[in-house]
């Protein structure tokens, strides 16, 4: 799971990488701070067929110890959070291995 508040350059980036709201542009400035889980869940609900490949992918809102909050005292127990929860599809390489021309 990928809490959307813990994105880099999110308020709850657990490297530090903070410094932009929520819906402010992030590191590419096309995709906007907390919006990238929202985008795997898009991209699994339009991968018509299953044709991209793109694993199941959701929504969801629950709470564990592990999620990073950079202001511990102000909270009492884990925070609910919003996050994207895809299924791990094992794999030979990552797109970062192909390259920009495949």
């Amino acid at each position: 799971a990928k809490p959307i508040d813990e994105e880099p350059l999110a308020l709850n980036n657990p490297k530090g990488f903070t410094g932009s709201m929520l819906g402010r542009p992030g590191l590419k400035r096309s995709v906007r701070v907390g919006e990238t889980g929202i985008r795997e869940a898009a991209a699994y609900l339009l991968d018509y067929g299953g044709f991209a490949g793109v694993p199941p992918t959701a929504l969801v809102k629950f709470s564990h110890v592990t999620f990073h909050v950079n202001n511990p005292a102000r909270v009492s127990s884990p925070p609910y959070k919003i996050a994207s929860l895809q299924r791990y599809v094992d794999h030979d390489s990552d797109a970062g291995d192909l390259g920009p021309s495949g």
